[in-house]
């Protein structure tokens, strides 16, 4: 933790996790994924989020992208691919991807924000058209984090 937060490891999970799935609960809502902020991630508050949820998602900062790919069950740490135009990444390296996850009987993690808009943090529509006419081209099967946990 820097030193800016005064508060333990545990102190935290119970301000910012515990209590939020609560609110969530008495909304309806039953979350099973827990998404980092910015992707950062680090070992202690991966393992304390463990019995709060199914699956983690952080950001593969790296160019090694077979971090982002999974077999279909038994995952608890997800390293998702970025979609953003902050990420850099391009159309090739995503087919790529697609095309090592149907060769091997994989699944890519992917992580976007927002569609169309100027904003760093979104992808645009075109790309995601793309994206799922390769998906459906490979026959992929698209799958909510929580599924590639059982």
């Amino acid at each position: 933790y820097p030193s800016k937060f005064k508060k333990t490891v545990p102190e935290m999970i119970q301000l910012e996790v515990v209590n939020g799935i609560e609110l969530m609960k008495a909304d309806g809502f039953n979350p099973t994924a827990f998404a980092f902020p910015y992707g950062k991630n680090n070992g202690i508050i991966n393992d304390a989020l463990k019995p709060y949820f199914k699956t983690i998602r952080a950001l593969n900062g790296t160019k090694d992208y077979a971090k982002s790919v999974v077999k279909t069950t038994n995952n608890y740490l997800l390293f998702a691919f970025g979609l953003d135009k902050s990420s850099g990444h391009t159309n090739t390296e995503i087919e790529k991807l697609l095309e090592g996850c149907k060769e091997n009987g994989d699944c890519a993690i992917f992580v976007g924000h927002d569609i169309g808009t100027t904003d760093k943090f979104s992808t645009t529509r075109e790309r995601l058209i793309a994206i799922g006419t390769q998906v459906k081209t490979l026959q992929l099967r698209c799958y909510l984090a929580r599924e590639l946990a059982n």
